[in-house]
């Protein structure tokens, strides 16, 4: 093997390297941004919550996010969507956050980042407010929907009435919310604790070097096999 084809077949590898990490985009749908969150979540009521981020490629990657999408008369569905790469590294903070919401009152809509379930609390065709044994006053959700606190990740977390005015001052002053003490979000331990979070690794992407290092090891090979013949 003469040196120009030895180069040819080199270039053929790393070609070839390179496709075995490029993304997979066909069948799944592409959102720029939240302006576009009402064209692939429908119905009323419902909150799309962020559940994993990931990229697939390494020459030319793509992005991806996977949504919980929350309806409150029916089963949720699991969406996962293209995203642009601003948006992407937009809500690396926000797992776990419920990103879009849509009441049913007059359509209203919301995609200020905010804890799972919190537009469920505070309606009263879901639960109430009841008197803790500690005084607070704290959301519980009717029978027919008891479940909806494991739904949404709430281990030993309470809403009390207190954090629900908290949201609502953000909602306000339109800044998201991360509970009071932070509990929510890709950092939170509400959240870390549900999702079983390790978010390095789930952002951590195969780095050039390593890539590189593959290259020349097939690279280093290919010369040994030609100096022997």
């Amino acid at each position: 093997m003469n040196r120009i084809s030895l180069y040819v077949l080199i270039i053929f590898i790393y070609l070839g390297i390179s496709a075995s990490f490029s993304p997979t985009q066909k069948g799944t749908p592409y959102m720029e941004d939240e302006k576009l969150y009402g064209n692939f979540f429908k119905g009323s009521p419902m909150s799309a919550i962020l559940t994993d981020v990931f990229t697939t490629g390494f020459i030319a990657k793509t992005y991806y996010q996977k949504y919980k999408v929350f309806h409150g008369f029916k089963h949720y569905e699991t969406k996962i969507i293209r995203t642009s790469r601003d948006f992407w590294e937009k809500n690396q903070k926000n797992l776990g956050m419920s990103l879009f919401r849509r009441s049913g009152k007059k359509s209203t809509i919301g995609t200020l980042p905010i804890p799972p379930g919190s537009l469920f609390v505070g309606n009263t065709s879901f639960g109430r407010w009841r008197t803790s044994d500690y005084g607070d006053k704290v959301w519980r959700f009717h029978r027919p929907y008891r479940n909806f606190p494991k739904e949404f990740g709430w281990i030993n977390f309470d809403y009390t009435q207190r954090r629900y005015k908290s949201l609502k001052i953000h909602i306000d002053n339109n800044t998201p919310y991360y509970g009071r003490n932070n509990e929510f979000g890709t950092y939170g331990d509400v959240t870390r604790e549900f999702l079983k979070l390790n978010y390095d690794d789930k952002i951590k992407s195969f780095s050039l070097v390593e890539h590189m290092k593959l290259l020349f090891s097939i690279t280093k090979e290919i010369r040994r096999e030609t100096q022997i013949r």
